[in-house]
Order: C-alpha cells, then structure tokens, then sequence
C-alpha cells in the first residue's frame, strides 16, 4: 500500500478521516488484546508513506502521516521505506518525493522479483512499475501505442484498459458531468466591486458573478461553488498552430478496454484483506464510495448535442495553463531533434540537485506553462494526443458561495453568486546576460508577451547551453557540426557529453532579474465574464455552517478579502431569521474583516451592505483592519485582522467564556496561521488556559485551540 498523506490543523483529511478512525480503533484493540502475534497485519501488508506538510504549523506539522506510519508499524505491517515527510516551507518537496519515489519504486520492484511473480518480465520490471504510458509520460516510441491519429478529418485516439478515461475524455470536453457535478449556468450578472492597482506583489481587483441555477439545483448557505475554466482562446490557437492541427477536426475515441475481472476472483481478492481494509472498504460501500471510483470517470451527461472537436478538447479539458511536472522536461528531451534543446530539457528534468534549483528557478516560479515549453523547445516534436496524454486535466476552482441559498421570502434562490479576487501575481524571472540567439529570438516572438517575459530566464538558459556547445565543437544541433544527428562526431546523436556541466551550479550566472506578471486561469476567466454567457459549473457541500438554532451564543466572524464570501451569505440567514422572530434579538454577532485600504477605490468589499446590516442589528460590531492605510477607525484599524483582534482581546475573551462559535475564512498562511495564534494569546492571558509555572504556553495554548475545534466551536474555511 502506498499512503500519500497530509493534516489539516493535526486531523486527517476528508477522504483519509474514515481510514484513520478505523485504524486507530484496530491499533487500540490490538494494543487491549496483547497480540503476541506480531499484530494482525504481520506478512499481510507491506507499506511506504510520504507526508506532504508545512512547518509553518509546527505543533501539528506531519501529525497523520506519522501517525499512520506508527500505527501501520504497531499492527504488523511492514515498511518497504523509511516514512519520508516533506516540508513545503524549505522549498524541498519536489526533490524529497523524486529520491522517495526512487527508492519505492526499486523496493516494488526487487518485492516483485523476489516472489517469483514477476512473469517473464526481467529486466522489464522497472518500466513496468513506473506506470510508462499510463502516467502519460511520453517516452520516446511508447506514445504511438497508446494513441494515433488516423482519418482524414478526425483525431482518434486508441486507448486500451482506459475506457472510463476515454469517455471522460470525449464527454466532458462538449460540457456536462453528473458524477462531478459539472452543469453549463447562464451568466445572469456581473458586477466588479473594486478594480486598482496596489503596487503590491498582487494586483487587487475583485468581480462578484451571478449564475443561473439549473432546474431541480439547490445548495446551503455556505456550500461551495466549482467553476471549469476554458483556456483563453488565444493560447489554444498557438498549441494547435504549433501542433499542425486544426481546431475543427472532429475528435473521437476508439475504447479497446481491458477485460474486466471475474466476479469471483474480485471477491476473493477482498476476502484476502486485512480485517482493517475489509471494514474501511465496507464503510466506503455504505456511504458510495466504491461507485465513486467506478463511476467517477464513466457517468457523463450525454445531454449535450454539441460536436467534439480538437480546438474544444483543448480549450475545456485540457489545463494549459499549468506548470509541466519537472520529470516531464527529462522525458520530452528524448523527443527532442535539436542537440541543444535536448541537453537543455535533460538538465532541467534530471534527478540533481542543480536540476531541481533549476526547475525551480526558470520553470516553476515564475510559471512557465506547457504550451510556452512547447515553442520554447520546437523541435521535441509531440502530436495533439500526445499533449492530450500528458496534459493534466482541467479540474474545477473552488468558491465559497456569498449568496443564502434561500431569499427574503423563503423560498430556494435560483442563482448562485461567487465573489472572486482577479488572480495577479508579480513573479520573479532570473536570466543568463547576454545569453540570445536567432533561434530563442524566433521562439519568444511566437509567444504572447507575458509568457515571453516569464520565459526569458528558460530562454537565455537554452542559448547558453547552445553556446557552450559550439564552444566545445559539440554543433549547434541540426546536422550543423557533422553528419550527426545535431552534428558532433557523426556517431551518435551529436550533443556531446550530455551530463558535462550537471555538477556545476550554473544558476550562479543568472544575474539579471526582472519582475513579471502572472495571470490565474479560471479568476481571469471569471473577470472577463458577460451576462448571458455559459460557464461550466458545479456546487460541493461544505460543513462550514451556521448552527442550526440560533441561541445566545455570540458568533464571531473573522475574515480577509474575499475571504468574506460566505459571510455575506451568513448575514442574509440572520437577517431573516431576526425577521421572522426564530434568531430573537439576542444574537451577538461580530466581524473583523481584513483590508488594505477604506474608500473610493479601496478593497472594503460590501461596505454599504455591512453599514446596513451594523443599523438593523445584524451584526453588533464590524472591526475592519486595513494593512496598508487607518482608515475611519484610525490607529485601532491600522494592520492586520489580528492586531485588531488583539486590539479587541478584553470583548473577545468574553464572549469565548459565553461559548462563543468562532469563524475564520482566508488565506490558511497569513490569516489561519494569525488569527490562530491570536486566538491561543488572549485565551492565555485572559486565564481561560492554564498553565503552570514553568509549563509551555504554547503549547497549552495549542490545547485550547484544538479543544475549541473538538467542541465544535471554531469553524475554519482556509485555502493555500
């Protein structure tokens, strides 16, 4: 089994919260039975995790995939590797899941050896146990055996064992997925509530977009809203020009599925389980879950009378928008016909160190997608199904809904609304000086000018390597330099030797800076929306919720940005509910709301709505902290939505000891982490946590926090 696992604030995630309850009870019901045996899972289970966390949270940093690792220990199971746990604060995940995946893969693979149940495979097994194709890494001569473009005015694509895949594929590219909830809305308005520049490293503009719900669609108050970006038509011309496609070629899939398991060979691999997996894998059934992961991928609406055509698959299944995987870059060198285009991809693909610096610095940060790597490396000639096999899929964005789901008069509302902050980030692009040539030249004028400006440091990376080459008589790629491939010898492929500089740190040359803009995909999608356009969408539950009396009880409401979404949504219901004498007058409901700047121009969303809900009694306090200027509130509203929290501890203090439910949406590293540490500082000075002499106030203050979640009194609806 292999456990890729992360917390959220010490808890398990939702799809993992199951598992973890039953492998707690089976690890306390061992522990009880004093198994002399070894524990239940002795020679059952073998196992590998890696953790995914953040020390940023250092009293909960890695809590579940440790305690799954110790727990799978104490029953019995056996670690094929080390638990190896990532921290994504030291910038180091990519790399310690590279060595980790190595070193697990290698162990599957002498296991397999070792039992006798590697077939005929030999010295094949490593390939096998890679996932080749079926990861869609497009290893040089595997990608024409997957899928093959054949037909006069069709693409088709020939996928064997993937039919669910397929028609995922095929389907939802014409719109319209049940299993996902995925349903074409009428835009029915749109209203941008702020619009400025800061000068900051992010770009402030905030739109609040209106949908109509389709027929039989309701949600509640504080649910989700998933929204399917398109790509922006622009890009999607530039792949399928590169590619030598046209959008209007119709795209079908030919399906040659595996064939499916007998019934009673599955039933007997079940009843091999673990009595643990036996029962997590009875919960799942109970609740749907074992048709989830049949049905996920096959269940799509065939409603939609739309034709599926190439320049459709592109711009609505397909993310272009995503920074390829680093391993990619090392697979696409092997498809490469320019000597320096390939030493250049496999430097930056490699498993060193250097590498992954360099990844890091001229692929990753400042987001080069995969159409730019495309025409950056033109001649790592890749068909349109290739593209579509490696390409990630595009998947929906998240949205906390900002409407009720119920109006004034009580009825179901019939559209959903989304308030979105316009994604623009400044990133940062490293470059070689004085590196260019003809070729890069060609390259960047292909691209549009802010990917041509994120690509500057890649580009000037490739003319480096290209320069070096000649210097060393290596060629400069096509046959230039001799009868090679790229010139060289004339014996192989003509790009010298290939690792020559990978113990060298080369980044150390990249002196030049400069400061480039970066877009997100679906909030500029939703920025450039008009009434009465189509968007694919869907609504997810959430549990970040109201209670469902209304009591006494104070309800405190912190929040950042647009982080007030569901707040908004919040206040309708108390509104009404005040309305219809159900929430009394008792109701003490405060908000701190965290800004950058107070009027005209600023980003103080809803402020007219918050006033009039401050008169009718709605909410009893507004506390708004604005980080970059005072506004009316002068010094006490000056920072963030935490120094005026502490600015507040003496009120706050005393509506936690009246059981206070405490809400908090925003950014999970600047708000999260803050209010949360706001939260243990005035509980430890009011003397709502006890800590003896000498004892550790953080971490009795850490208790406090936890205690508050346990009881159902901290509600937290955090991202990034």
């Amino acid at each position: 089994a292999i456990f890729v696992c992360s917390s959220y604030n010490g808890m398990a995630p939702d799809n993992a919260s199951t598992f973890m309850r039953a492998l707690e009870a089976a690890a306390v019901a061992a522990a009880a039975g004093g198994d002399g045996g070894g524990g239940p899972l002795k020679g059952l289970l073998s196992f590998a995790v890696f953790g995914c966390g953040n020390s940023n949270w250092p009293h909960t940093f890695q809590r579940i995939p440790k305690l799954l690792d110790e727990q799978l220990t104490a029953l019995g199971a056996r670690a094929i590797v080390p638990g190896t746990y990532a921290d994504a604060q030291a910038g180091s995940m990519d790399g310690v899941f590279t060595t980790w995946n190595i070193n697990v893969r290698m162990m599957i693979n002498a296991l397999v050896v070792n039992s006798g149940s590697g077939g005929g495979g030999g010295g094949r097994s490593g390939s096998s146990g890679s996932g080749g194709a079926a990861q869609g890494r497009p290893r040089k001569g595997s990608l024409t055996g997957i899928m093959e473009a054949r037909g006069g005015g069709t693409v088709r694509a020939s996928v064997r064992g993937r039919l669910r895949t397929a028609r995922d594929l095929q389907r939802s590219s014409a719109g319209g997925d049940k299993r996902n909830q995925r349903h074409a809305m009428r835009v029915a308005a749109v209203e941008v509530l702020c619009d400025h520049e800061t000068g900051e490293r992010e770009l402030a503009r905030v739109v609040q977009v209106d949908l109509a719900l389709p027929k039989n669609r309701k949600y509640q108050t504080g649910d989700y809203l998933l929204v399917y970006p398109e790509n922006d038509q622009r890009q999607v011309d530039r792949l399928l020009k590169h590619l030598g496609v046209s959008a209007k070629k119709n795209f079908s899939v030919d399906a040659e599925p595996a064939a499916p398991p007998q019934a009673a060979s599955s039933a007997a691999a079940e009843d091999s389980l673990p009595p643990l997996f036996k029962l997590v894998s009875e919960e799942m059934k109970a609740k749907g879950g074992a048709g989830v992961r049949q049905q996920s991928l096959l269940e799509i609406s065939t409603s939609s009378t739309e034709r599926v055509t190439v320049g459709k698959v592109a711009q609505r299944f397909l993310d272009l928008t995503a920074v390829p995987a680093r391993e990619l870059l090392g697979d696409m060198a092997e498809h490469a016909g320019d000597a320096a285009e390939r030493r250049t991809l496999r430097k930056l693909g490699a498993d060193f160190a250097d590498s992954v610096r360099l990844y890091e610095a001229l692929v990753a940060k400042p987001r080069v997608d995969l159409v730019t790597l495309l025409l950056c490396f033109p001649s790592a000639k890749l068909s349109f199904l290739d593209v579509v096999t490696i390409s990630r899929r595009m998947q929906p964005r998240t949205y906390s809904i900002s409407s009720s789901a119920t109006t004034v008069d009580g009825d179901p509302r019939r559209t959903v609304r989304a308030t979105a902050k316009v994604l623009q980030e400044v990133v940062d692009v490293v470059t070689f000086p004085g590196a260019t040539d003809e070729r890069t030249e060609a390259s960047a004028a292909a691209l549009d000018p802010e990917a041509a400006a994120r690509a500057q440091g890649l580009l000037s990376f490739l003319a480096r390597t290209r320069a070096t080459m000649r210097g060393d008589g290596d060629g400069d790629g096509e046959g230039e330099g001799g009868d090679g491939e790229g010139g060289g010898d004339g014996d192989g492929d003509g790009d010298g030797d290939d690792e020559a500089d990978d113990d060298v740190d080369v980044l150390g040359e990249a002196t030049e800076h400069s400061k480039v803009v970066w877009r997100g995909r679906c909030s500029t999608f939703l920025g450039e929306l008009t009434p009465e356009q189509t968007v694919f969408a869907g609504l997810r539950k959430s549990t970040f919720r109201l209670p469902a009396k209304l009591d006494a009880a104070p309800i405190i409401m912190i929040c950042a940005g647009t982080g007030i979404a569901p707040f908004m949504g919040f206040l309708e219901d108390i509104d009404r509910a005040r309305q219809e004498g159900s929430a009394g007058n008792a109701v003490e409901v405060d908000l701190y709301f965290g800004c950058r700047y107070e009027g005209a121009g600023g980003d103080f969303l809803y402020a007219a709505d918050l006033e009039a809900y401050a008169e009718a009694g709605v909410l009893a306090k507004v506390f708004p902290a604005f980080s970059r200027d005072a506004g009316a509130g002068g010094a006490a509203s000056r920072g963030y939505v935490q120094d005026v929290l502490l600015g507040q501890a003496e009120r706050f203090a005393a509506q936690l000891r009246r059981g206070a439910l405490v809400y908090m949406c925003g950014s999970a590293s600047g708000l999260g982490r803050g209010v949360a540490e706001a939260i243990q500082t005035v509980a430890i000075k009011a003397g709502l946590v006890e800590v003896s002499a000498g004892g550790d106030e953080a971490k009795a203050g850490f208790d406090f926090l936890m205690s508050l979640r346990t009881a159902g009194r901290l509600h937290e609806d955090l991202w990034g």
